[in-house]
């Protein structure tokens, strides 16, 4: 069978009750992640996020995911 590739992510506390929330009031929605003016992901939030730990999973080949992860790095240090 095909490998589900998932990008892992965790937020600082402070954006861990946000996501927390949101999460929670959004689920089977999807959420945008924009990056310099540009939607590079938009998975579909299946369940509430509570902790600030989560992934995005996919249909993604691995070189697809790494990028994607790359990109989130990039994005959480701006």
């Amino acid at each position: 069978g095909l490998l589900e590739h998932q990008v892992a992510f965790e937020l600082n506390p402070d954006w861990a009750r946000f996501f927390s929330e949101y999460t929670a009031s959004h689920v089977n929605q999807r959420l945008a992640i924009v990056l310099d003016k540009e939607v590079i992901s938009s998975p579909e939030i299946t369940e509430r996020i509570p902790n600030g730990t989560g992934s995005i999973s996919g249909d993604f080949t691995r070189e697809g995911a790494d990028a994607l992860a790359i990109q989130l790095r990039y994005g959480g240090v701006c």
